[in-house]
């Protein structure tokens, strides 16, 4: 293959691997009201954030079993009430969190 050749090949398989990557969040309405960044496809990681929660089981209900096993995702909890915290767990949303944040929230 000639290399200019080569080189728009790689460019399009690029641009159509961020569009996907891109496409992975948007379509991800139904984990309203957290919200999600486009995947970093070095590291398979999805950064979500879930803001002014009421509540962990709002957290669960939100992200449980939205996302594949085999992606990461760093999690961010922030500004939010997390009384159910301590009954419940991380296990409960069976998605892979790689890395949680809980940053100014309510936890009792």
């Amino acid at each position: 293959m000639p290399p200019r050749l080569s080189l728009v090949v790689a460019v399009v398989a690029a641009l159509a691997l961020g569009a996907r990557a891109s496409l992975h969040c948007a379509e991800r309405r139904e984990i309203s009201p957290c919200s999600c960044r486009p995947m970093d496809l070095r590291t398979r990681t999805i950064d979500v954030d879930c803001e002014r929660m009421t509540s962990f089981g709002q957290v669960v209900t939100a992200l449980k079993d939205k996302f594949n096993s085999d992606v990461h995702i760093a999690l961010r909890v922030s500004y939010s009430q997390l009384p159910d915290l301590g009954e419940r767990g991380f296990h409960e949303l069976r998605i892979s969190i790689t890395k949680l944040s809980l940053n100014h929230d309510n936890i009792r």
